[in-house]
């Protein structure tokens, strides 16, 4: 029901009611304008909201900032669960993030309870599977390492990563074993969510070194499939809808947003043969093969589910809330 009229990029969007559209509930839009302004980070656009520059906003919040607005009259919290999740993808190219001793050890030092708490103010749900728990029928009871140091510190020791100059960091045919996890600093969770996962792991003998950068340098990295350098990806899956058939187009072996590069030839037949299966009881089958095998390779280290909280002013109501991180209340569609 909107054309986009006017806009300059990573500024603003603005778009016009069409005046004839016979799918709007009264064949024309309700309001007449919509403009879309871009802001750098969260605080300057929830700056933006108290200052009545815009009306609400589209891109969630931080539950700690909801939780401020929320006992303020002026606004209305509005929360959703995603449909995607964060977690920790690590570069199977690298040497150290590659190796699959290293990618156990670091996945049973990750304590998501923690996370969620922590990190996440309360208003996230722990991820222990390849698959969000939002989908029940594909849970299965196929879950990543538990939290286990003592585990973690064996498994690094029984492939022959040890501390040799007792810095407290293992080592490998005099290799530390020293990673750097980078992750958009525009998150302000994700500074939380590296000194969770950085010091537990340093007490199995991992090193995490934070490696905070914008956002679209992490893309620069992770999309390009030649990059060996990169280690380790904090981030976010924003909408997995359909999570039978999407699967294929995130862990594929090939496929552009594998950005870990992870292979599995088993794994990729089952995600093929999920494209078009219709059968029930087949789809479980393949799907119990696809997640087992991610976990026995740690393909992917999932940590949290969010519940993701929008904001808006007391001018405008009736909005319509749809599960994602991506879509928000505004429905692309």
């Amino acid at each position: 029901p909107f054309k986009l009229t006017k806009y300059e990029r990573t500024q603003y969007y603005t778009l016009e009611a069409v005046e004839d559209f016979p799918l709007a509930p009264a064949g024309r839009a309700y309001l007449d304008q919509i403009n879309f302004i871009v802001y750098a980070d969260t605080n300057t656009m929830v700056l933006a909201l108290q200052s009545g520059d815009i009306d609400l906003t589209v891109k969630e919040i931080p539950a700690m900032t909801a939780r401020q607005l929320e006992s303020d009259p002026n606004y209305t919290i509005m929360r959703n669960v995603s449909l995607g999740f964060e977690h920790i993808c690590p570069n199977m190219k690298n040497p150290i993030s590659g190796d699959l001793a290293v990618r156990t050890a670091l996945a049973m030092t990750l304590d998501r309870e923690q996370i969620a708490a922590f990190a996440f103010d309360g208003d996230a749900q722990p991820m222990y599977g390849p698959v969000s728990p939002v989908y029940e029928q594909f849970q299965y009871g196929i879950e990543f390492p538990k939290m286990d140091i003592e585990g973690a510190k064996k498994v690094l020791a029984d492939a022959g990563w040890v501390d040799t100059d007792g810095d407290g960091i293992v080592e490998k045919d005099g290799v530390k074993c020293s990673m750097k996890m980078m992750y958009a600093s525009s998150v302000t969770e994700y500074n939380k969510v590296t000194t969770i996962v950085a010091e537990n792991a340093k007490q199995a003998g991992i090193e995490i070194i934070p490696d905070p950068m914008e956002k679209a340098l992490t893309s620069s990295h992770i999309y390009n499939h030649e990059d060996t350098e990169w280690q380790l990806y904090l981030g976010t899956w924003g909408i997995l809808d359909d999570i039978n058939t999407t699967l294929v187009t995130l862990y594929r072996s090939g496929v552009n947003l594998n950005f870990g590069d992870w292979e599995n030839a088993e794994a990729d037949a089952a995600m093929d043969a999920l494209t078009h299966e219709m059968d029930p009881a087949e789809i479980d089958r393949l799907m119990q093969i696809v997640e087992t095998k991610m976990v026995e390779d740690i393909a992917d280290m999932p940590l949290v589910v969010k519940m993701c909280s929008y904001a808006h002013n007391q001018k405008f109501a009736g909005f319509t809330i749809y599960p994602s991180t991506l879509r928000g209340v505004i429905d692309p569609q």
